[in-house]
């Protein structure tokens, strides 16, 4: 998740009609989430960021010199997960800017669908990079977009958890809302969807390579 000054940098690059708004996790199943600002423009989310409580929205507002709107109906989606609503978040309009390379791994990793995992070895295979492992873990640190370009997905080696730049509770909470069940630290991502996405040899019941 991204300080409010390289948000500032990267809501400039969309000034054109930049606004924010809050989704509210408290009032559904997902309320250890808190509060989070969206940095948006008339073509999807900038920026998404956790917020230590909801009067920080206005410092950002501030901060961004961007006002502070209702999130607008074609993100409607995101108020919906917040309510615990069967959405895919990663169908949620975005605007991806960044070094190419990153906003491959990010297009890639929004087809990880909803109650789906994958591991930063299958991101590296989806780019046609099999060898850049490292590099799409620094394009997860540097992603501007949880939530709608869902991190909270990626899982380490053999069903591992993993970590999350949010914190790895976070992504417990962003996991169990999307009906991925999480025994201790091993993921146990949905059955029929394992072979899918190359990820039968994470299934602890079949053996770890």
């Amino acid at each position: 998740m991204e300080s409010t000054d390289r948000t500032k940098i990267r809501a400039r690059a969309f000034l054109a009609g930049a606004s924010i708004s809050t989704i509210d996790f408290r009032g559904g199943p997902g309320a250890a989430l808190g509060v989070y600002g969206v940095v948006h423009v008339p073509e999807g989310c900038v920026s998404i960021e956790a917020l230590a409580d909801e009067s920080a929205i206005e410092t950002m507002a501030a901060a961004l010199e961007i006002p502070r709107v209702p999130l607008p109906d074609a993100l409607s989606g995101l108020a919906a997960f917040a309510r615990g609503e069967p959405i895919d978040v990663a169908t949620v309009p975005v605007v991806l800017a960044g070094p190419p390379f990153y906003v491959k791994v990010w297009r890639a990793l929004r087809d990880v669908h909803r109650g789906d995992v994958c591991t930063y070895a299958h991101l590296a295979r989806a780019t046609r990079s099999p060898r850049a492992m490292r590099a799409v873990g620094q394009a997860m640190a540097k992603n501007p977009l949880p939530l709608v370009v869902p991190c909270h997905r990626v899982i380490a080696d053999h069903a591992k958890l993993g970590g999350y730049t949010g914190g790895t509770d976070r992504k417990r909470v962003l996991l169990a809302l999307e009906g991925v069940e999480v025994d201790g630290d091993v993921v146990r991502p949905r059955q029929l969807d394992l072979a899918a996405w190359g990820l039968a040899a994470l299934d602890p019941a079949r053996g770890a390579r």
